[in-house]
């Protein structure tokens, strides 16, 4: 009697999670994958590991970040992913998609430190966070012949290009790799070169919200407010007539974005839309009445195009193939697409001087892009060289009022050498070379204490094991 009693609460217990098991898991093909990357940095600035921009240069602040050097160990970018196979369903094959990492969390938090006088800007991971597991990819994915409809979490399409090896984690960010938003889309495959993908997007993160900061992020903001999505296309025209190296094949491709923004009174609700009617530029009052308007255009355009200028001789024979990677894009109030380091301004819409009447004011216009030049020296030792820019219009009264962070344009130089063993490791070596330039000094009263401009160089190191 004992033993049927013990025997009967056992299945009970089990019972809940058998259920929950023959719902999920065991109905579907459930493949998990991923990989561990170990990274090391060197730096020749007192910086974290995602490093996009670089400090200011010292000057005569002998306590500048530019007087110091980084080296960090770390192990955040390690990602798990599952992919899952279900049923068909309207005719169409039907799959999902789950992806994240154990950065993401603490990079789209809130800076590790902020403007003093002495020290200057530094964006930065969360260290309350970091290595905690953060979303990246999370859709559902619907395919019929000649259409495809994708509905969750994932890159934005137009611009984006697969990540051709950074062993530094930015992924070229601030020069618009693409970033992960919440979405619906569809790709039609009109012809077998050509297809039109069209959709919309977010108008806000609901990760790093509208101040980046995690504790903002899905409350509402000045997007989410004015209730219009993004709405974006993109024409893609790609061929392997001139041969493929790995998967890729030539490749060109142009797309846009546009949407809407509906700001508030900033006096409560941060810095938007408005007019300045009183105060020193470091210190601004402002009045919902001076709003010049209520709503704000938002777009972005983009190109990208893939050239495999020597294709592989064979599937897996690599050596002397040489690939180039070119995209480029402007764009302006573009928060939702840009994340956040080094150009947080794109977070902000335009200012009006109103005690100016000649006053310089725009939104922030972002133009810029990236290259790479990828060249096998053996089936599996390959170099890439990598150059990004990014170019930020801003208006004469935001780089007053924003003083401490008003970056204009940064570069980035780069080049690699990495050793793919086998499909399972790869092993790497990276030279950074960033440079930044600010848009005004960092203090009014004393112009000379950090200069306009600043550099920065990094060595990367990073071992990866993917599964």
């Amino acid at each position: 009697m004992k033993k049927f009693v013990v025997l009967f609460v056992a299945v009970m217990l089990a019972l809940p999670a058998m259920s929950y098991a023959g719902s999920a898991t065991s109905r579907w093909d459930l493949t998990i994958g991923g990989m561990v990357k170990f990274d090391v940095m060197w730096a020749n600035q007192s910086l974290n590991p995602e490093v996009t921009f670089a400090e200011r240069g010292s000057g005569t602040l002998t306590s500048s970040r530019d007087n110091y050097n980084a080296l960090t160990w770390a192990s955040g970018e390690t990602r798990l992913n599952f992919l899952i196979k279900g049923p068909d369903t309207w005719g169409a094959k039907t799959s999902a998609f789950i992806e994240g990492d154990f950065r993401r969390a603490s990079v789209l938090g809130v800076a590790s430190s902020t403007a003093t006088s002495t020290t200057g800007d530094s964006w930065g991971p969360n260290s309350s966070s970091y290595g905690t597991f953060g979303l990246r990819h999370a859709f559902m994915k619907f395919d019929w012949p000649t259409f495809s409809l994708v509905m969750g979490s994932t890159w934005t399409l137009p611009g984006a290009l697969p990540c051709f090896c950074l062993m530094s984690v930015n992924e070229l960010g601030p020069f618009n790799k693409s970033y992960f938003i919440p979405q619906i889309y569809g790709v039609w495959q009109a012809t077998k070169a050509f297809s039109v993908s069209a959709g919309v997007i977010a108008p806000y993160d609901p990760v790093k919200g509208l101040s980046g900061t995690e504790a903002t992020a899905i409350s509402p903001d000045d997007f989410s407010r004015s209730q219009w999505p993004l709405v974006f296309t993109e024409l893609l025209w790609k061929s392997d007539a001139c041969g493929k190296i790995g998967p890729w094949m030539l490749q060109f491709g142009v797309g846009g974005i546009y949407g809407r923004e509906k700001p508030l009174d900033p006096g409560s609700n941060g810095n938007t839309t408005g007019r300045w009617v009183s105060g020193s530029p470091n210190t601004v009052t402002f009045a919902k009445a001076a709003f010049d308007t209520d709503e704000i255009d938002a777009w972005m355009g983009t190109f990208k195009a893939y050239i495999p200028i020597i294709p592989e001789k064979a599937p897996g024979k690599m050596a002397g193939s040489l690939g180039m990677a070119v995209t480029a894009f402007t764009g302006q109030n573009m928060r939702t697409l840009i994340p956040p380091p080094p150009m947080i301004q794109a977070l902000q819409s335009y200012d009006r001087d109103a005690r100016v009447a000649s006053a310089d004011y725009h939104a922030p216009v972002m133009t810029g892009g990236w290259g790479q030049i990828a060249f096998y020296w053996t089936d599996t030792v390959w170099s890439g060289f990598y150059y990004g820019q990014n170019q930020l219009q801003l208006s004469g009264p935001r780089k007053l009022s924003m003083p401490n962070s008003a970056i204009e344009r940064v570069q980035h130089y780069a080049v690699n050498l990495v050793y793919d063993p086998n499909p399972a490791i790869r092993l790497g070596l990276e030279y950074n070379y960033i440079t930044t330039h600010y848009g005004a000094n960092f203090s009014n009263a004393a112009p000379d204490q950090l200069k306009n401009e600043g550099d920065v160089t990094a060595v990367h190191f990073a071992a990866s094991y993917f599964f």
